[in-house]
């Protein structure tokens, strides 16, 4: 299977599961000095045939990765980088369905390459909360249009699997 490569954002999700990652190598929210793999463990086993995958950086520039490799048990899944990732805000989106139940799942781990630093406890006159914005950045209109990318795969990802449901009724 290949890796999908889309630019998906918001706020992570997941249907029908609070949440089918368990933890992540580099565990979500963090900041590291370099990343060499990426992988994820779920809380249970996946169905690869019908998982997709899409890391971005930056606020959605697509990110090549390799194929996904999953243990033996589908619990987890490996993405081995060819190069380190270089600095920025990365985001792993996922769409997937827990082989148990059926389940579509869908979310993300975000997480930050780049060199290790410590803000200052106090402000100062150049701190950016004490400096007044010159305009919005317009962040608004990428997030819904992330929200909708997200929600399409979902409804997607749904009526395949009733469609395939109900072709193996038959």
């Amino acid at each position: 299977m290949s890796a999908m490569l889309l630019s998906v954002g918001g706020p992570g999700v997941a249907s029908a599961h609070t949440s089918v990652v368990e933890s992540s190598t580099p565990a979500d929210g963090t900041q590291v000095d370099r990343v060499e793999f990426i992988e994820l463990r779920f809380t249970s086993a996946v169905k690869p045939a019908m998982a997709t995958y899409a890391l971005t950086v930056d606020g959605g520039t697509p990110v090549p990765l390799t194929a996904p490799v999953y243990t033996d048990d589908d619990t987890a899944v490996r993405f081995t980088l060819a190069e380190p990732l270089p600095h920025g805000q990365y985001r792993l989106a996922y769409q997937l369905v827990v082989a148990d139940d059926n389940h579509p799942a869908t979310g993300w781990i975000g997480f930050r390459v780049g060199p290790l630093t410590v803000r200052p406890s106090t402000p100062t006159a150049t701190d950016p909360a004490l400096t007044p914005a010159a305009e919005s950045s317009g962040d608004a209109l990428p997030t819904l249009a992330w929200a909708a990318v997200v929600s399409i795969l979902v409804v997607a990802g749904v009526a395949g699997g009733l469609i395939a449901h109900q072709r193996r009724r038959r």
